[in-house]
């Protein structure tokens, strides 16, 4: 796991710190160990969790479901990125589709689910505005 501090985003905020957890989609929950899953369920100021999911497999693999699973069973809070949008076709079809997946597995699922390209620098803003949401740093804008 990388651990990415963010600094304080506004004055007496707490410090948010950005976890990232390369390759699980490599590996099967049981490689994960029992390490990220107390990791994840001892974080009392856990405010979210985002799962990358590639827009090129346009559904979700064993691994997603698996994560998916995981936070249902640890009733954690997760949004799902949707990442390199700039390589398919109809982003709103994938969308659609992998929103429909999410829903009809996850009762912890916080829609929507966020399309991105770091490429194109598509939505960006918008998932940076969604972390801090999140986090409690902004209010919603609704």
């Amino acid at each position: 796991m990388n651990f990415f501090s963010l600094g304080s985003m506004v004055p007496q905020a707490t410090v948010l710190t950005l976890v990232d957890m390369p390759g699980y989609g490599y590996r099967s929950r049981l490689q994960w160990g029992k390490f990220i899953t107390d990791y994840l369920g001892g974080r009392k100021r856990l405010r979210s969790v985002y799962l990358l999911i590639d827009a090129n497999v346009g559904e979700l693999k064993q691994t997603d479901e698996q994560c998916i699973d995981m936070m249902n069973s640890l009733q954690l809070p997760f949004r799902i990125v949707l990442t390199k949008v700039d390589k398919i076709r109809n982003t709103d079809a994938v969308v659609a589709k992998v929103t429909q997946l999410v829903q009809d597995r996850a009762s912890f699922f916080v829609p929507p689910v966020l399309p991105v390209s770091a490429v194109l620098k598509y939505e960006l803003a918008e998932l940076r505005l969604n972390i801090l949401i999140a986090c409690g740093i902004v209010k919603p804008p609704y």
